[in-house]
């Protein structure tokens, strides 16, 4: 009973973070847009707990846009971590440059590209991103 409850604890806390991630996209778009428009990349980002349950979140840009949104769409590149590790990074406790040194955050290349040019990238869109959870 009490791995049900730990389960359903953790989904309590994946659960808003793309509705979050959204609105701050909203709420900042010409800001990130430049961002969005210099990265011109697309993520899946997984995000998955001990059970081996996992929540797909796109993040790229649309019509010259950044977007977030839950599922599995074409991407760039694949980025995994456990849910703590992102609410770690989202939350400043560790960085994400960190997080992929120490290999508690993985980076698939899907677009023949080496994997250390989607780190430099998305590196920069993590720093804005906790920038913007600060304010």
């Amino acid at each position: 009973m009490s791995q049900i409850v730990s389960r359903g604890m953790r989904y309590l806390r994946l659960l808003p973070i793309t509705q979050r991630l959204s609105r701050i996209v909203l709420e900042n778009e010409p800001e990130l847009r430049e961002l969005a428009q210099r990265i011109n990349r697309s993520a899946q980002l997984q995000i998955y707990d001990e059970f081996g349950e996992f929540m797909n979140i796109w993040i790229g840009v649309e019509d010259g846009k950044p977007v977030v949104k839950q599922g599995t769409y074409p991407a760039t590149n694949t980025i995994r971590m456990h849910v703590d590790v992102f609410l770690d990074i989202l939350s400043g406790k560790i960085d994400f440059r960190e997080a992929v040194a120490h290999g508690v955050v993985e980076i698939q290349s899907h677009d023949g590209l080496p994997y250390f040019y989607h780190y430099v990238l998305w590196s920069q869109w993590f720093d804005k991103l906790k920038r913007l959870l600060e304010t």
